[in-house]
């Protein structure tokens, strides 16, 4: 885990980004979303609304593509600093569906045939219906799931869109290094919880990627960085 102090870490992992999509861009191929063909780096941090009070640690995650004895597609989500196994994501025909590594406290997942979010986990592991979303003028959908707590039984209700962004607005946002001009059609997605209103989780994608750029959650702040 690499300690900054909280004013700078942003700037880090803006130029370690820079240096990302600075050798990207000359071996761009079109690609699935959520399907990387090497591992993926991300570097986590608090988000601005969280108090200064807070551990502002960056944290590194490193996600790998791998596939079991049956030939099932899944992610691991290691910590990079010890290679410490937090999760794991599965793709199957009926869903997606994630997998703890430590069973003694599993988080409540909202997850439906191409959702998957985990509110309020330290792990980038949510799964967005990028697909279908990239259309910036396509109607924001609905999801209920239903699930199971003390007997009963509850409906959360997700709402994703998605709404078209400039390389100039995210860089104002601090979502991509200043000098990311070159950037082209950019599309930020979101989910909101309809009960509160309240943001799950937001990923911004260029059209083509295998993974999104900048993913941002009420605690958290992530960006890759390889």
């Amino acid at each position: 885990m690499k300690c900054f102090n909280k004013k700078y870490w942003k700037t880090f992992i803006l130029l370690m980004f820079a240096c990302l999509y600075g050798l990207m861009s000359t071996h761009f191929s079109m690609a699935l979303p959520y399907q990387p063909s090497a591992s993926v780096v991300i570097m986590s941090g608090p988000s601005d609304d969280v108090d200064d009070s807070v551990d502002s640690s960056l944290v590194e995650w490193t996600v790998n593509p791998e596939k079991d004895s049956a030939g099932e597609r899944f992610l691991s989500f290691y910590l990079a600093d010890n290679q410490q196994l937090i999760c794991r994501l599965f793709f199957t025909g009926s869903g997606n569906r994630i997998i703890w590594n430590n069973t003694t406290r599993v988080p409540h997942a909202i997850a439906q045939q191409d959702i998957l979010i985990v509110p309020g986990a330290n792990v980038p592991c949510d799964l967005l219906p990028v697909a279908q979303m990239l259309d910036s003028n396509k109607d924001a959908v609905i999801y209920e799931v239903r699930r199971q707590a003390g007997g009963q039984t509850f409906v959360d209700r997700v709402q994703v869109e998605s709404m078209e962004i400039s390389p100039k607005d995210a860089v104002q946002k601090g979502w991509l290094p200043g000098d990311a001009q070159s950037f082209g059609r950019l599309v930020m997605i979101q989910a909101v919880n309809l009960r509160t209103n309240a943001l799950l989780v937001k990923q911004l994608w260029a059209p083509g990627d295998d993974w999104w750029i900048y993913e941002e959650t009420p605690t958290r702040q992530s960006w890759r960085v390889r």
